[in-house]
């Protein structure tokens, strides 16, 4: 049902490339949905579920995902148990939504009620009640979504981009994804394969930053580092090189880091978007006085 309402109100609001599957855990081979799921969609939505078949969740399944919602926790711990590496995109449906802010109203907002319980084998009520509310959890799910397309972290920013000659194919991926999410930025060079200096863009990115232009940045080096080096040289500049995730995620919830590296020789173009999206979407964790010490600690240290 989640599966067949996500599809169907994506298509009426006229958004593209976002890509839906549902995968069970224990789901019977081209088993297809219950008799009660068919009845709902088609009476109450007008969707049809004649030609869904169950499929099982596989690794190949979540390495492909951005995004991983489950309806409970329990669902969610089995999957984080024996995929433990997936765990910085897996979410049940209303934890992801609630982690959004939609908007107040959309869904019931009782802190303990993370799940939608399944029907299966229960009344055709029974489904009807989940289908609603797994109804309000998407139409937050959209909304939350079209606001990632133009906010970050509930703020408008602007993102300078800079890379050098190693670099600049993958700023372009970078670039085209951030149109995709309608976050503005400011392409700051190289612009071609001649070579060039890493530090030149990286001050560029940094300065961008310093005097307000913008709100965050990427730079783009064959390993990453050298831009670090670089623009960590810059008063008021915190910038962190990283390949993974969980790395990325901490570089903003714990050292407000201010620009992302990465290396186009070391992470390939889509583990290079998930890195951008984790770090756009982190948030320093500044009510922590531990972390705000720490930085203003190391910021400090720029007068020594």
């Amino acid at each position: 049902m989640a599966e067949g309402l996500l599809r169907s109100k994506l298509k009426a609001l006229g958004i593209t490339g976002i890509e839906v599957a549902s995968c069970g855990i224990a789901a019977g081979l081209d088993e297809p949905a219950s008799k009660n799921a068919q009845r709902v969609m088609a009476q109450d939505y007008g969707i049809s579920l004649q030609n869904h078949r169950a499929k099982r969740l596989t690794t190949s399944d979540l390495e492909r995902a951005t995004l991983v919602l489950t309806m409970t926790r329990g669902h969610k711990q089995l999957i984080e148990e024996r995929y433990p590496w997936v765990r910085d995109k897996l979410f049940t449906l209303k934890e992801y939504v609630r982690l959004g802010q939609p908007q107040a109203g959309i869904i019931d907002r009782e802190p303990e009620d993370l799940d939608i319980a399944d029907p299966f084998g229960q009344s055709l009520e029974v489904y009807r009640e989940s289908a609603q509310q797994i109804e309000r959890a998407i139409d937050a799910l959209i909304a939350e979504l079209s606001g990632r397309r133009s906010l970050v972290g509930g703020f408008e920013v602007i993102v300078g981009l800079g890379s050098d000659h190693a670099g600049v194919e993958l700023k372009a991926a970078i670039a085209e994804y951030l149109q995709t999410l309608n976050i503005q930025y400011m392409d700051l060079g190289t612009d071609s394969d001649q070579s060039v200096d890493y530090p030149d863009f990286a001050v560029k990115v940094a300065e961008a930053i310093t005097s307000g232009k913008c709100q965050r940045g990427i730079l783009v080096c064959g390993t990453g580092i050298g831009m670090c080096m670089a623009a960590n040289k810059m008063r008021g500049i915190r910038a962190a090189v990283c390949s993974d995730t969980f790395s990325a995620r901490a570089s903003r919830e714990h050292n407000d880091a201010n620009i992302l590296c990465l290396g186009a020789r070391v992470v390939g173009v889509g583990l290079a978007l998930e890195l951008v999206d984790t770090w756009l979407r982190a948030e320093f964790q500044g009510d922590h006085p531990r972390h705000r010490r720490r930085v203003d600690k190391m910021m400090g240290l720029e007068n020594m």
